[in-house]
């Protein structure tokens, strides 16, 4: 038998829905802690507005103000789209430059989530659509063909060390490589996927640009198809791990982007980056939703 306060409630619920037999036949009714019946405006407008602080002070519109999604915020962080026909980023010609000396005693991390739209057909490894890359092209890292991370560089002789996973496509996936002591090691989702030996890139390579989403600045270059986020390059041989937060700056990051709401380098000692064709910031990472006190809960239709 009901209790009297949930007799009461159904009794309520039920007058409000219109039902005649006075209780809803429902025997979890009880175990709903949110209803949302979603059938009606309730005479809402748009025009409801509640100050978060603690004061919580009455806000009354004026004029024609209503609510909006458009910020420049976003709950699950930001992204960069590249869109596989034309658009890029530059990030400069200071990138990568002290890979030219001693092999052996290099040390650099980079790191990215990537979320691929799709494959690229068969080129030769150097062509590939780069996540990040170096001149024509004195290094890369990338996806093949096939699936599979690539990274590549030249030092008079093409060097290429493949991952054996598969990347897959329209899924956000954490992609690395990490330089130290002569090796070079290519990781996916936190798990090495690969290594060999790291011979250091051509003096040439030195002061060239460094493209982002594209292999090379040559006119039979590919493009990268889908979207980056969280793109980082550092002086040190970083421990690996899937992040689960956007990452921070500190004082070993040389590159920090496609983590803003708009085309920015986050590091200490910012680069400008040329914008080339069209690609586009997007409010879409792998990072779950960022929820703060207040505002949980609270709908206006």
């Amino acid at each position: 038998m009901l209790s009297p306060v949930l007799s009461t409630l159904g009794a309520a619920i039920a007058n409000v829905y219109g039902f005649t037999s006075g209780l809803i036949k429902d025997q979890y009714f009880n175990l709903v802690s949110l209803l949302l019946p979603g059938n009606g405006t309730d005479g809402k407008q748009n025009r409801t507005f509640e100050d978060s602080s603690v004061n919580d002070f009455l806000i009354t519109p004026n004029g024609n103000a209503t609510q909006g999604t458009f910020s420049p915020f976003s709950q699950t962080g930001w992204g960069n789209y590249f869109n596989g026909t034309n658009a890029y980023l530059n990030a400069g010609t200071s990138l990568f430059n002290y890979t030219t000396g001693n092999a052996s005693t290099t040390t650099f991390t980079i790191e990215a989530m990537i979320y691929l739209n799709a494959y690229e057909s068969a080129l030769a490894d150097w062509r590939l659509p780069c996540i990040i890359g170096k001149g024509n092209v004195y290094l890369a890292l990338t996806v093949n063909t096939s699936g599979n991370l690539i990274f590549y560089h030249f030092d008079g002789t093409g060097r290429t060390i493949t991952g054996s996973s598969v990347i897959p496509l329209a899924t956000w996936t954490y992609v690395a490589v990490t330089v130290t002591g002569g090796t070079a090691t290519v990781y996916v989702n936190g798990t090495a996927n690969g290594s060999g030996t790291w011979y250091g890139i051509a003096t040439a390579g030195q002061n060239t640009d460094s493209l982002i989403g594209r292999s090379a600045n040559q006119v039979d270059s590919k493009y990268f198809n889908g979207y980056i986020s969280n793109l980082r390059v550092s002086t040190v041989a970083r421990t690996i791990a899937t992040p689960t937060a956007p990452y921070t700056n500190d004082a070993n990051t040389a590159l920090l982007t496609a983590r803003s709401n708009r085309f920015v380098d986050n590091s200490s000692s910012p680069i400008t980056l040329t914008i080339s064709g069209s690609p586009s910031v997007v409010p879409f990472s792998p990072f779950a939703p960022i929820v703060t006190g207040k505002q949980i809960g609270r709908a206006h239709v």
